[in-house]
């Protein structure tokens, strides 16, 4: 399942983004709340995570697009 979320193609509700490094890619489903992340470097891309987020935490963002753009936004916490 974290395969086809992070590997097939985007439909109109998951959102996808590039952390400030460069190193870590996000999906996020704004319906299903499923969120994987993937890490693109060093090559090739491994799936780093994926499950489904907590309602609460969603709305502790402000909902899916506040949780979204936090998640794009978060340091990978790797030196470069």
């Amino acid at each position: 399942m974290a395969d086809i979320f992070m590997c097939g193609p985007l439909d109109s509700d998951t959102h996808e983004c590039t952390r400030p490094e460069g190193i870590d890619r996000v999906r996020f489903g704004f319906v299903t709340h499923y969120e994987g992340i993937g890490r693109l470097l060093p090559a090739p891309e491994v799936v780093r995570t994926f499950y489904p987020v907590e309602l609460r935490t969603i709305l502790g963002h402000g909902g899916e697009a506040g949780y979204f753009s936090f998640e794009c936004s978060r340091r990978s916490g790797v030196n470069l």
